[in-house]
């Protein structure tokens, strides 16, 4: 029976995540007991919907072109840089990544709107609510994943094959021909997950009023109430990701990731970075954490306006963090299961289990609002048991974000040997002395990683909690929405400012816990 424990766990979370989706893709095709595809018919022949294709395929695409060229630089950047400059500008280039979007595209209103720096210093505007600007200010949230996986790919290169090429070749062809290919799956990756958030990001075109997909569907939820239109705008979503996943197959087929050799820490290393590198490197970070925050905190104001924040939306900021941290607990738990399920699952398993995990990033959080709400209607457990509470809020963040979570605990999970749990077991250890023993310890770091992505992800989730928040549960960024078009700019530039302060404490903590456990490991 052990060999089934692996598939049942994995299925019961796999179930869990997806029930809000399956509920509503039910929906979405039947009618009376009957099966109904008016919808998709409707979808597919409107000609308004190509439009609004076109446009959502433009933003992403722009979105990941610059989003790219970003991450580039700046990861050519913190390879080149060397000591403690390298290491601040790795930690902030994190930081867009946990910002919720809808707060650094408030920031950016503010820089190009009618009362911003750009108006009081040069005297003109620039029109930021156009599809342009949606892709700019995706790319400004979404770089971080080309970063990451271009310093990654970078630092698998050994350094003597690089000397030995640039003997004979110029730098130009230095790169084309060694760095290029070894970059490339790298790199595409990275871009593939932009393009991902991009497409199905809520919060920036919403701010922005451009009328993409994520903002359609949730217009048709809660305008027209058109459930079936509205699951049914996501068949071209999963549609063109799909497409865009195989092209991406297709284009690294030929390459791997493996590791070149291991980049010694010495000086002869790298080279020292280039001032234009640096400047460039360094302006994109300032468009995309301290140009937003800093006009935030102008417009914010006097420390009178937090306190009129806190008043307003006091009771906010205490459901979000409670909220956050029983998403938290929920997505470590389903994480962990997962994670340890997945090493003894079949190829052909693994495979279905990656597509449910990207359908979860797919489908906008609206969709997924929608599902939990139905299935409460229906009164499906266990939805209908969490139905008035936080833990509902909780559990749509959960859904939106889970696949982040196992993503960041599988590849830790998936490099421990088999050999040293064999040895516990043939020493009488028993299943659960083997995971809090052994297999706990040496995923710590990976599991304080992921607990702290899961809780500063669920403090900044919008497009699930705005559906679905009882009375008494709303969220800052739910509350920061519902203010935007009709309160006071100081009040909502104040709670931009708190969300982003209880963001940057936990990341702080993240930053000191991983700290404190690596000097442990070593003794130090």
């Amino acid at each position: 029976m052990k060999r089934y424990y692996a598939p049942f766990a994995a299925g019961v979370v796999i179930f869990i995540c997806c029930l809000p989706l399956l509920s509503m893709f039910y929906n979405s095709i039947t009618a009376d007991g009957t099966i109904d595809l008016s919808a998709y018919r409707e979808i597919l022949s409107e000609s308004r919907q190509q439009t609004l294709f076109l446009r959502s395929i433009f933003v992403a695409l722009g979105a990941t072109v610059l989003a790219s060229i970003f991450g580039v630089v700046i990861g050519f950047t913190i390879v080149k840089l060397k000591g403690m400059i390298s290491a601040v500008m790795e930690a902030l280039v994190i930081i867009p990544l946990v910002i919720p979007s809808v707060v650094i595209a408030m920031g950016w209103v503010f820089v190009l709107g009618q009362e911003g720096i750009v108006k009081n210093i040069f005297g003109f505007t620039v029109n930021i609510f156009t599809p342009v600007g949606s892709a700019f200010i995706l790319s400004l949230c979404y770089f971080p994943f080309v970063v990451v996986l271009t310093v990654q790919g970078l630092r698998s290169v050994s350094p003597t094959i690089v000397k030995s090429a640039e003997l004979s070749g110029t730098r130009w062809q230095v790169f084309w021909f060694i760095l290029r290919p070894i970059l490339t799956p790298y790199i595409m990756t990275g871009a593939f997950l932009v393009f991902l958030f991009s497409l199905s990001d809520y919060g920036v075109p919403s701010v922005l009023m451009v009328n993409v997909y994520p903002v359609e569907i949730f217009t048709q939820l809660s305008a027209y109430y058109d459930v079936k239109k509205a699951v049914a705008f996501c068949l071209p979503l999963m549609t063109v990701v799909a497409a865009v996943y195989i092209l991406k197959l297709l284009t690294v087929r030929a390459q791997s990731f493996e590791t070149v050799g291991v980049v010694a820490k010495s000086d002869e290393q790298t080279k020292k970075a280039p001032y234009l590198l640096v400047i460039a490197a360094l302006l994109i970070l300032g468009a995309s954490v301290f140009v937003p925050i800093v006009q935030l905190i102008v417009t914010a104001g006097s420390f009178s306006n937090y306190g009129n924040a806190i008043k307003t939306a006091g009771d906010q900021i205490v459901v979000s963090i409670w909220v956050s941290v029983l998403g938290t607990l929920l997505m470590l738990v389903m994480g962990v299961i997962l994670s340890l399920a997945y090493k003894s699952l079949g190829k052909l398993s693994r495979i279905w289990c990656d597509i449910i995990l990207f359908l979860t990033l797919i489908i906008p959080g609206s969709v997924i609002g929608l599902g939990i709400i139905f299935l409460y209607t229906k009164n499906v457990w266990p939805v209908e048991s969490l139905y008035p509470s936080a833990w509902i809020v909780a559990y749509g963040s959960a859904v939106k974000y889970i696949a982040l979570i196992v993503f960041v605990l599988m590849a830790e999970f998936s490099s421990l040997r088999s050999g040293i749990f064999r040895s516990a077991e043939i020493s009488g250890a028993s299943r659960i002395q083997i995971f809090w023993k052994i297999t706990l310890p040496l995923v710590a770091p990976s599991i304080i990683i992921a607990g702290g992505l899961a809780f500063m992800l669920s403090m900044g989730e919008l497009s699930a909690s705005v559906l679905i928040n009882p009375p008494g549960y709303m969220t800052i960024p739910v509350r920061i929405a519902s203010l935007l078009h009709f309160g006071e700019d100081s009040i909502v530039a104040s709670l931009c400012i708190i969300l982003c302060a209880l963001i940057f404490w936990m990341f702080l903590l993240l930053a000191l816990l991983l700290r404190r456990f690596v000097r442990v490991r070593l003794g130090v």
